[in-house]
C-alpha cells in the first residue's frame, strides 16, 4: 500500500487492533454456559484463536506507535516528542501504578475487601512503593506500557548518522534545505559518496529507511494541528473549504487563519484535476460540481509547508440558507480594495423625487417613528446630538459587495456608528448593499452581515439593499426573477439565524426589477422622495428624503419613517 494511503487509514488499523485486544480478553463463554461451556464451540473458538489474536494485536499497536512517533521526525524534534510522551505515557503510567499500590495498601486493612486483596502481610515501605511505581508490581496489565516507555526512551538510537551529523555541521547541508514544495525532495549525504537519497514525488517512501525518517511531509497525528501551527512560523498552510450549492470555495490560509495572497496556489480535487488560484487572492472557486464527498489536496509550493493529508469536504446538493462559518475570511476592509470603483451604489429613489420632497425631520404619532440611515458617506457622527434632535432609530450600513470584483467589504464607519448609536440609546438595524448575481452569493452576503453584527443587539431588521450601480455593476443586468431569488436567499439566511429580515429598494426598482409580491413576508423598506408615495404596494418603512438635516451630522442624511 502507498504510504500516503496507509497514513490516511491508520485510524482503521488502530480500530482493528482495539477489536482484537477486546476479543483476546473476552474469553468468558463459561460464565454464561456453565461448566458445559468448556466444550461448547464458542468457547473453543475463543481459546483456539486467542494466541493468534493476542500475538498480532499488541505488536501491531507497537508498530503503529513507532510509525506515528517517527512521522515528521528530525533529530531536533526528539526533545519535544519526549516531552509529549511524558504527558501521554509516563505520567499516566506512574499515576495508575501509585493508585494501585495505595489501593492494595488500603484494601488489605479494610475487613470487607481484605480477602479479595489477599495480601495480609502487605506493609508500606519506600522500596515496595518504588517497585510498584516503576515496575507495575500491582498493575500487571501495564507490562505493555513499560515496554513502550522503554522504546520511546531509546528512540534516539534509531536516528541515522546523517541526521546527527547534519545537526553538528559535519560535511552536511541542512536537512531542511529542500522545501516540502519541491517536486522531489533531495536529502543530504556525506561528501564523496556520489549518492543521493530521494523520496518519490508521488508520496511513496520506497525501501529507504533514511528517506522514511527524513521525510518532512509526515504529520504527527497526536499533535493538534491548530496549536502546532501557532508555534510554527507563518509558512504553514491549511485549507478551508465551503460549499453552498454544487460548488466548492477553497481558501488557503496561514497559521493565523489569514488568507494567503500573491501566490499561484494549485489544489487537486480527486477525480476532477488541478485548479489554480489565477488572481492570487488565496481563494479557488470551483462550480458545477455533483453533490457528494470530495478530497482536496493543496499541491506543494516553494516556501510553504502544505498539509500532507487530503481534506475531505462535502458538496451540498442545494442551498440551505444557513450562515457560512468561515465567511470572515472573505470580508475585506476598504484598504484592501479599490473603494472608489467598488462602492458605486446609485440612489434609484432620486428618479422619484419631485418638488414636494420633504427634507425635515418629521413628527410622528401612534406606532410610527422617525429615523435615519447612515454609512461612511456621513463621516463621523455625534450620536448624542442625533438622539437629542429627535431621531428614534437608525439603520446602519454594515457593508457592501464590490460592483467590480464582487469583494465583500465592511463599511469603514460601521463599528463606530453601531457603538455610537447604541451608546446614545438609539435602536438600530443594518443594511447591506448587494451585488450578488445568484443565490449562493446572496447567502455569502447574509453570512457576512451576520458575522459583522454578532456583537451587537438589533431592534430593527437586517435589510438587503438592492439597487443599481450606474449600469456597469456586476449585478446591473439581472432579470427580476433572479433579483427576487437573491433577496429571498438573503432574507431566509438572516431569518434562519434568528433576526428579522427586510428588503430596501426604490419605487421604480420594486415595480420594474423585483417580483415584489414574493417579498411581502419580509419588511419592505421603500425609497421614494416626495411628500406622498405613489407606490401602490405594501411597505413598513419609508425613506422620504436623501437631503435631510439632523444636528450631529455634517451634510445631508437619509430620513425615514417606520410604521412598526
Amino acid at each position: 500500500m502507498e504510504e500516503k494511503k496507509f497514513r490516511n487509514k491508520v485510524g482503521w488499523f488502530q480500530f482493528l487492533c482495539c477489536a482484537m485486544v477486546i476479543w483476546s480478553h473476552a474469553g468468558n463463554a463459561e460464565l454464561f454456559l456453565g461448566k458445559a461451556g468448556k466444550n461448547h464451540w464458542l468457547s473453543r473458538l475463543e481459546y483456539v484463536h486467542f494466541p493468534a489474536v493476542m500475538g498480532v494485536s499488541i505488536p501491531c499497536f507497537f508498530m503503529i506507535s513507532g510509525y506515528l512517533f517517527f512521522r515528521f521526525f528530525t533529530f531536533d524534534q526528539l526533545t519535544e516528542k519526549w516531552k509529549r510522551r511524558v504527558q501521554t505515557l509516563l505520567i499516566p503510567y506512574l499515576c495508575w501504578n501509585l493508585l494501585y499500590y495505595v489501593g492494595y495498601l488500603a484494601g488489605s486493612r479494610i475487613p470487607a475487601v481484605a480477602d479479595i486483596v489477599n495480601r495480609p502481610d502487605l506493609q508500606f515501605s519506600l522500596k515496595e512503593m518504588l517497585e510498584a511505581l516503576f515496575f507495575y508490581d500491582y498493575n500487571p496489565v501495564f507490562w505493555f506500557m513499560y515496554q513502550l516507555i522503554l522504546l520511546v526512551a531509546l528512540a534516539v538510537m534509531y536516528v541515522n548518522r546523517e541526521q546527527l551529523s547534519s545537526t553538528s555541521g559535519e560535511n552536511m547541508t541542512a536537512s531542511g534545505a529542500q522545501n516540502a514544495g519541491d517536486s522531489q525532495a533531495v536529502y543530504p549525504v556525506p561528501e564523496g559518496t556520489g549518492e543521493t537519497d530521494t523520496a518519490e514525488a508521488d508520496g511513496r517512501i520506497g525501501n529507504d529507511l533514511k528517506a522514511f525518517l527524513k521525510d518532512n511531509t509526515f504529520f504527527d497525528q497526536e499533535v493538534n494541528p491548530v496549536l502546532e501551527a501557532a508555534k510554527d512560523n507563518s509558512n504553514r498552510l491549511s485549507l478551508v473549504a465551503t460549499s453552498i450549492e454544487k460548488d466548492l470555495r477553497i481558501q488557503i490560509v496561514d497559521n493565523e487563519g489569514t488568507p494567503v495572497t500573491g501566490e499561484s496556489f494549485y489544489v487537486r480535487l480527486d477525480g476532477m484535476g488541478d485548479y489554480k488560484d489565477l488572481d492570487q487572492d488565496g481563494v479557488i472557486y470551483i462550480g458545477d460540481l455533483d453533490s457528494g464527498d470530495y478530497y482536496v489536496e493543496l499541491l506543494p509550493i516553494e516556501g510553504y509547508k502544505v498539509p500532507v493529508s487530503e481534506t475531505k469536504v462535502h458538496v451540498k446538493d442545494k442551498v440551505e440558507y444557513l450562515a457560512i462559518d468561515d465567511i470572515s475570511l472573505l470580508i475585506k476592509t476598504e484598504d484592501e480594495v479599490d473603494a472608489a470603483a467598488e462602492d458605486s451604489a446609485v440612489a434609484g429613489a432620486l428618479a422619484d423625487a419631485d418638488k414636494t420632497e420633504i427634507q425635515k425631520l418629521q413628527t410622528t404619532s401612534g406606532n410610527a417613528k422617525v429615523g435615519i440611515d447612515v454609512s461612511k458617506w456621513n463621516d463621523t457622527i455625534d450620536w448624542d446630538k442625533v438622539k437629542n434632535a429627535g431621531v428614534q432609530f437608525a439603520i446602519v450600513r454594515a457593508g457592501y459587495r464590490g460592483s467590480v470584483t464582487g469583494s465583500l467589504v465592511e463599511d469603514p464607519q460601521f463599528i463606530a456608528n453601531m457603538k455610537g448609536a447604541t451608546a446614545a440609546g438609539i435602536p438600530v438595524g443594518v443594511y447591506f448593499f448587494t451585488q450578488a448575481t445568484d443565490e449562493k452569493e446572496a447567502v455569502e452576503e447574509a453570512s457576512a452581515v451576520l458575522e459583522l453584527i454578532r456583537d451587537f443587539q438589533l431592534t430593527y431588521p437586517v435589510f438587503i439593499d438592492t439597487e443599481g450601480a450606474g449600469g456597469n455593476g456586476r449585478a446591473d443586468g439581472l432579470d427580476a426573477e433572479t433579483r427576487t431569488l437573491i433577496c429571498e436567499a438573503f432574507c431566509r439566511t438572516i431569518e434562519n439565524a434568528g433576526y428579522k429580515a427586510g428588503v430596501y429598494a426604490s419605487r421604480n426598482w420594486y415595480n420594474n426589477n423585483l417580483q415584489t409580491a414574493r417579498l411581502e413576508n419580509y419588511h419592505i423598506w421603500l425609497a421614494e422622495y416626495r411628500s406622498v408615495p405613489l407606490y401602490q404596494g405594501y411597505y413598513k418603512t419609508w425613506q422620504y428624503t436623501s437631503k435631510g438635516k439632523v444636528d450631529g451630522i455634517e451634510g445631508r442624511v437619509d430620513m425615514n419613517i417606520t410604521y412598526e
